[in-house]
């Protein structure tokens, strides 16, 4: 089938592409074309965005940001977080000794806060890895995380990659109308 291009709206170069979600999603279903499902780019993969569209019934399909804030071994997936009973254990066997929540949102979602003890970690035979702050480590859970943990998942199926493949030709028909007809002068 024809690639078609069924919304564009001109923005200032300084606003990013993840802000225009919500109006792009608006325009269309204005339109009667709200989709079930949205093929979009990493940068529209936020836990926010992730939530709005499933608000609206729309299942947003992207690669998530990954866990990288440490090295590997000690990135967050490593650690083991018990929200249940408020605490997490590093890979070094360490129990973190602060756990503070603070509310985003009417919802309930949470910002997470996970600190573990200065002492602990400076005698961690991982000190200087898994963290340098003589602080000792932190973890900072993302309010989304209910959301983006199940896409990073599926985003390493194989039944992804060939869905996520159709993704190419929305880049190429953008790529089209920049190289071939200056669309990015306005």
């Amino acid at each position: 089938l024809p690639s078609l291009i069924v919304d564009a709206q001109v923005t200032d170069a300084t606003e990013g592409d993840n802000d225009q979600l919500p109006e792009i999603q608006e325009r269309l279903a204005e339109r009667g074309m709200q989709p079930g499902e949205q093929l979009v780019d990493q940068s529209y993969m936020s836990g926010p965005n992730l939530a709005r569209s499933a608000g609206q019934g729309i299942d947003l399909v992207g690669r998530p940001e990954q866990d990288h804030g440490a090295p590997e071994g000690y990135r967050q997936a490593d650690f083991q977080i018990d929200e249940e009973k408020r605490e997490a254990v590093c890979p070094a066997g360490h129990k973190s000794v602060v756990w503070s929540e603070k509310p985003i949102d009417d919802g309930g979602r949470c910002k997470i806060q996970i600190r573990f003890a200065r002492k602990a970690c400076q005698e961690c035979d991982a000190f200087g890895v898994c963290t340098k702050s003589a602080q000792g480590r932190s973890l900072a859970l993302n309010p989304y995380r209910d959301l983006l943990e199940p896409c990073r998942a599926r985003a390493k199926t194989e039944e992804f990659k060939q869905e996520f493949k159709l993704r190419s030709q929305i880049e190429g028909s953008l790529s089209e109308l920049v190289r071939g007809y200056g669309a990015r002068y306005a």
